[in-house]
């Protein structure tokens, strides 16, 4: 009798963590995990300024005082790091289950989007990873974050406003891409009135990652239903 029971818990939990509705509280659990952590980030780093900082000067071990300070071990370092590190991973689950949402949809042009989110969010790890100290494979990280992030709004966008039942989510994400779209050509074109890299990553990764919140949502509410 007792065993039955174990069993039967144990199917609860394992159809917990393969539902829809798991996969979109880790959609909204995984960014509110990354801006939390840059924030508290940022609160730990008086000496962080938006206008000349870049985000990953905050996991740099020992970018204390700014990049021109007295080196130091920097408390926010761990913070920032781990969080990014998390958030990918927590993401990632959420891009495997857009993935299966996808393909019980039949749509390829979707398909391929999830795979790209799954694609930015391992490289978003990559950056909590390889932080600033690390000066290539951070750059490459974080670059391919940014692009890849960038085709994902893109696709997705395309993909859902396609079907009538998520098409208001749809037109969020083709405007989220479109503001990173603008963001990334002002920035390489030097036309920022600041020096820092700070703000156009934040606009970057608000505008890339906000429209998984509407759809997780909805995942949550109607599952793989279109």
């Amino acid at each position: 009798m007792a065993s039955k029971a174990t069993t039967s818990q144990a199917n609860r939990i394992q159809d917990f963590f393969t539902s829809p509705q798991f996969g979109a509280i880790c959609g909204v659990l995984g960014p509110s995990i990354g801006f939390l952590s840059i924030g508290l980030a940022i609160f730990l780093s008086p000496w962080f300024i938006w206008a000349t900082n870049a985000l990953s000067d905050l996991g740099h071990p020992t970018m204390l005082g700014g990049i021109n300070g007295v080196p130091g071990l920097n408390p926010a370092a761990p913070v920032f790091n781990i969080g990014l590190i998390v958030t990918g991973l927590v993401t990632i689950v959420f891009g495997i289950h857009l993935l299966l949402f996808f393909w019980i949809q039949k749509s390829p042009i979707g398909l391929i989007g999830a795979i790209i989110t799954i694609l930015s969010m391992a490289f978003l790890s990559a950056v909590g990873v390889f932080h600033e100290g690390i000066l290539w494979p951070h750059a490459i990280a974080a670059m391919g974050f940014f692009f890849s992030l960038f085709a994902a709004t893109l696709i997705i966008g395309i993909a859902i406003a396609l079907q009538r039942s998520t098409r208001y989510e749809g037109i969020i994400t083709l405007a989220m891409g479109i503001g990173i779209a603008v963001t990334l050509t002002i920035w390489f074109m030097g036309l920022m009135p600041w020096s820092g890299a700070a703000i156009p990553e934040i606009i970057l990764a608000i505008a890339g990652i906000i429209w998984i919140i509407p759809v997780s949502i909805r995942m949550y509410r109607f599952g793989y239903a279109s």
